[in-house]
């Protein structure tokens, strides 16, 4: 039997959002993400099976000017706790933040347990 994943990219939103911690303000942002479904394809001598794996959120916010150089930002973005990225379109997301450069307020973000966009 032969294996592979794949990861086919279902959409690439980009645009200017927010950053909350426990549903109050802490940043505005910049984003510009990736939505990723896994795919596990196996195919054997009985036919070919695709199985879904995790879906994934992960990319890049940006904070904005304002914001960037705030000690509680900062903070916030370079803990363990789990943000919600609010997106242009009324969605939303819980994220971890991740490898940010406070200097160029550009951090990575990944969909926290492999969770999807809600709202809109």
């Amino acid at each position: 039997m032969d294996r592979r994943t794949y990861s086919k990219t279902l959409e690439t939103p980009s645009g200017e959002g927010e950053i909350r911690q426990a549903g109050k303000h802490l940043a505005g942002v910049s984003y510009w993400l990736q939505k990723k479904q896994e795919l596990f394809v196996s195919e054997s001598e009985s036919g070919r099976r695709e199985t879904l794996g995790e879906l994934k959120i992960s990319g890049e916010v940006t904070l904005d000017l304002n914001d960037r150089f705030k000690p509680e930002v900062l903070q916030a973005m370079n803990s363990d706790q789990v943000l919600t990225l609010y997106l242009s379109d009324g969605r939303q997301v819980d994220v971890f933040s991740s490898r940010g450069d406070p200097f160029s307020g550009t951090f990575r973000v990944n969909s926290a347990g492999g969770s999807d966009f809600v709202g809109g």
